[in-house]
């Protein structure tokens, strides 16, 4: 989606936005720098009450009718998602702690890449390179590949790029 923003010469405060036909006004919002602690609280306050202020007009204007009933085709997918959520166990800050462990071990663990098709061997090396950068393991046989293309006329050509891509990727 475009947007396109207009805005009053003479008058900067003022400003429009049109999307899809329609024209929206644009107000000025006050950025709030996150390492300023008393301006973060202050924002979080403030938006603590405006939620407060919807779910209390919404509960004022479905007291009358009793509440919100859904229907729709998600309806059922929704009852069947809250019966899951229900039957989930709780879990405990030890269980969490574990499963902190064993996901830091799995991250860790240094994997074998699936095989991938290349369509030249400019792209089977940088495909190489990423894996050597993101910490897996390369096969015996891309290994070889590597080392013989590193001595062809295409890699000297640009080895430069090749030493600049190691250096960004940090290898």
């Amino acid at each position: 989606r475009s947007v396109e923003v207009r805005f009053n010469r003479h008058d900067m405060s003022y400003a429009y936005g049109i999307v899809d036909g329609t024209i929206r006004p644009l107000k000025a919002v006050t950025a709030i720098v996150m390492l300023d602690d008393e301006a973060m609280t202050d924002a979080i306050v403030l938006k603590r009450k405006q939620m407060a202020a919807v779910r209390d007009a919404f509960a004022r204007f479905t007291k009358p009718i009793g509440g919100l009933t859904i229907k729709s085709e998600s309806a059922p997918r929704i009852r069947m998602a809250q019966k899951v959520q229900l039957q989930i166990p709780e879990t405990t800050d030890i269980d969490l702690g574990k499963e902190v462990t064993k996901q830091i071990e799995v991250s860790t663990r240094k994997t074998t890449p699936i095989r991938a098709v290349h369509t030249s061997p400019r792209e089977r090396y940088k495909w190489c390179m990423d894996m050597i950068i993101s910490g897996s393991d390369l096969q015996p046989t891309d290994q070889r590949f590597m080392q013989i293309y590193e001595k062809s006329p295409e890699f000297l050509e640009s080895e430069l790029y090749w030493k600049n891509y190691k250096k960004l990727g940090g290898y």
